[in-house]
């Protein structure tokens, strides 16, 4: 495969994949460019050109520094400082991503994993002006997608917590168990210097729960965020005109259209009850199917 080929092959992985593929290849290009920059420093003793990175990519700990840099509320979701941390982070988007486009579609993934990274940073940065334990403290900065990957957890927890998966392939356990482990371990290490915001992680669990209350109703505030994500950060762009898929469609009558969302409605849900009691590995090809084309419907 020549270079021509490979950069080919990269630009249509990122067209044709899903948005849990390209969160995925967004992290892994900002970490080579991370990569990047490191080695550049190094060869030619530029010591201060990691802060380019600093200053586009990493969240500051306090409100006064973030006025001068708003965008990285959002871009610090995508980069990383370490291949532990960028390994260890995209394991766990994908596993938590694959359960939650299911249930939820890749447009609520989109959203969530945006604005639950957002408001755990803003959480991050209010503990410092409300908790007298971190008056004396510097600021953390922040960077890295835990944050919103906590919030995928949280929405999962609350909305399926029955639902089950396989620890280390072998051990099967209802989700819920995974997510109190998860906050367990951040509160019981809330205090402790160890280079991790659990603030975070706490902010962005808080954020994935709050998104699914009423998540069926007309209410649940996830639909203008799902709307003004699709308009700011679509990875497809729509078509102006409504485009008939058959020639049967214009021939649907109310009636019709109302039992035929019904109906479909069944099969999803007898779908979610399977993967909530046998997890989603017991579905046959066909039931994935069904179900990815119905997420992505809604």
């Amino acid at each position: 495969m020549n270079n021509s080929n490979f950069i080919d092959y990269i630009k249509n992985a990122y067209k044709t994949g899903g948005v849990i593929i390209k969160i995925l290849m967004i992290n892994a290009f900002v970490f080579l460019f991370y990569i990047l920059l490191i080695i550049i420093g190094k060869l030619f003793f530029i010591e201060q050109i990691s802060s380019i990175f600093k200053w586009i990519f990493v969240l500051p700990g306090t409100f006064a520094e973030l006025l001068y840099k708003p965008w990285t509320l959002v871009s610090n979701l995508f980069a990383h400082y370490s291949l532990g941390h960028f390994f260890w982070n995209m394991i766990m988007f994908y596993f938590t991503a694959k359960l939650f486009v299911p249930f939820f579609g890749e447009k609520r993934l989109l959203s969530t994993y945006i604005f639950g990274g957002v408001f755990g940073g803003l959480i991050h940065i209010l503990s410092y002006l409300i908790f007298p334990f971190f008056s004396e403290q510097i600021p953390a900065e922040v960077v890295g997608a835990s944050g919103a990957i906590a919030a995928l957890i949280g929405a999962l927890v609350y909305y399926q917590p029955h639902l089950k998966i396989k620890l280390f392939f072998m051990i099967e356990i209802p989700f819920w168990v995974f997510g109190v482990f998860f906050i367990l371990s951040d509160l019981l290490y809330l205090t402790r210097a160890d280079g991790i915001a659990h603030f975070v992680h706490l902010g962005g669990a808080v954020f994935g729960v709050l998104s699914v209350l009423k998540v069926n109703q007309s209410s649940n505030f996830m639909n203008t965020l799902d709307r003004w994500v699709s308009f700011n950060f679509s990875f497809k762009r729509q078509p102006k005109m409504k485009v008939y898929r058959n020639s049967d469609a214009k021939k649907m009558n109310d009636d019709f259209y109302r039992d035929n969302k019904a109906k479909k409605q069944k099969q999803v849900d007898a779908i979610l009850d399977k993967i909530s009691k046998h997890g989603y590995d017991s579905l046959s090809k066909k039931e994935k199917d069904f179900l990815f084309k119905y997420s992505n419907e809604k």
